[in-house]
């Protein structure tokens, strides 16, 4: 619908984000024949989801992709859309870079962590068990945890400087954050909510650990959005007026009055729009204390999974460089695709290097780990999440602190105002199937307000 068709409007319930979130959290309050109005700034659906086609139903993941078998969630919507939902394939060896130095780890865990590695993990899963994800702040020692951060830990904890390094390269993969900037209670609260980092490494034993919707996962948004007829793209909302039974929303064209509002937004995000009256002090106190994360996620794309060929996985781990990849191709192994991640830590120096600097970099890791043939691809593509307005950044971490003085702020309803997005969730959290779930949860809250 053009921007014109929802002006000054009156709607039920009024959704603010068409990522996986709000997208599931307007249809289901859809199907309960609520009039519901979905604005978005971007100009396309899925948020920090984006996918972008290529030969023979591949697709590059520029954002979120991995899909587990638990995930009931987006198994049920990828079933809807007629969506397939492909294992990555993984058989073969792991390749580690260490003083340019190579190691093949093949074996039943790999692409796992290395024994230093999986010692470690074993203990943060032990240290998660006592936390609750839908409550970090009611752990024992909450504020400790809080105050610690996942580096200061892998320091004081893991002997092995290749292991702490493997660890903090993993970390990096799930919060786009150095280690040394998560408090260790959220990464508690987040192995909690995915099943455990085990689980997370992909070697839990999950038949499904590591698999890809066929085609790109937007596909799923895109679907979603198929369901609604009230949703405005390129509308980005400036503010809203609020009350115990109604909110008014400025957007870039348009009016919007509703009888409740969903906020689908990570917490940084949500911070930046403005509030009247202001939103109470713990919830903006809250919203303060997140930033998103700033990683790197790369393709190199080839004619084809040569390294299948060679007895490899496609996974490396450089701890030279700090570059990790993974085989994201298709089962059938064409085209041949390398996703791969930079080290946050460098995300300045490849910023300013340049795509081309970036490529040449990347280009050199895969080459060296892969034989020659890696060190040409056909092409390469990149995305800085960062420097989206609308997302700014990867995934949302919490400063020190933040889980133990303000955590019960994140879900709870602020007069008409209710939260989702993949931050909010309680299970999968930073995943689609946290998102999905978070709209789900939204809407309950709002149908039941109702």
């Amino acid at each position: 619908m053009s921007p014109r068709d929802a002006s000054d409007r009156f709607a039920d319930v009024l959704v603010v984000g068409a990522g996986f979130a709000g997208l599931h959290a307007a249809a289901l309050l859809r199907g309960q024949d609520l009039d519901v109005v979905l604005l978005e700034a971007r100009d396309r659906v899925g948020g920090r989801v984006e996918s972008v086609a290529l030969q023979g139903g591949a697709a590059l993941e520029l954002g979120a992709s991995w899909v587990t078998g638990a995930q009931t969630e987006i198994l049920g919507l990828a079933d809807r859309a007629g969506a397939t939902i492909e294992p990555m394939a993984s058989e073969g060896a792991t390749v580690l870079v260490r003083d340019r130095e190579l190691a093949q780890i093949d074996d039943q865990d790999a692409p796992g962590p290395s024994l230093g590695a999986a010692a470690a993990i074993d203990e943060l899963d032990k240290l998660a068990t006592g936390v609750d994800p839908a409550a970090p702040w009611q752990a024992e020692h909450a504020l400790s945890l809080d105050l610690t951060t996942l580096g200061a830990w892998f320091g004081s904890e893991v002997n092995d400087a290749a292991a702490r390094l493997e660890l903090e390269l993993a970390a990096e993969g799930y919060f786009a954050t150095p280690a040394a900037q998560v408090p260790l209670l959220h990464a508690l609260f987040y192995a909690r909510a995915n099943g455990g980092f085990d689980h997370l490494l992909g070697a839990s034993g999950d038949p499904l650990s590591q698999s890809l919707v066929r085609g790109g996962a937007q596909r799923l948004a895109e679907h979603l959005a198929g369901e609604l007829e009230s949703l405005v793209l390129r509308e980005p909302v400036a503010g809203l007026s609020w009350a115990e039974d109604e909110v008014r929303a400025r957007a870039r064209s348009q009016r919007i009055r509703a009888r409740r509002a969903v906020i689908a937004m990570p917490p940084p995000l949500a911070q930046r729009l403005e509030y009247e009256p202001a939103l109470p002090w713990e919830r903006d106190q809250l919203t303060q204390r997140w930033s998103m994360g700033s990683g790197w996620k790369c393709h190199a794309i080839y004619a084809s999974a040569f390294w299948r060929e060679r007895g490899l996985n496609g996974r490396l781990i450089d701890l030279d460089t700090g570059i990790t990849a993974f085989d994201t191709s298709p089962l059938s192994g064409s085209p041949g695709i390398l996703s791969c991640f930079l080290p946050v830590a460098a995300s300045a120096d490849y910023e300013r290097a340049g795509e081309e600097g970036r490529r040449q970099a990347v280009a050199d890791a895969l080459g060296h780990a892969l034989g020659e043939e890696a060190s040409n691809p056909e092409a390469y593509r990149d995305r800085m999440w960062w420097r989206e307005p609308y997302s700014r950044g990867d995934v949302a971490v919490p400063a020190l602190g933040t889980w133990s003085s303000f955590g019960h702020s994140l879900r709870e309803p602020v007069g008409s105002i209710h939260w989702a997005g993949s931050e909010t969730a309680a299970e999968f959290a930073g995943q689609m199937e946290g998102a999905l779930r978070s709209g789900r949860r939204a809407a309950e809250e709002v149908a039941a307000s109702l």
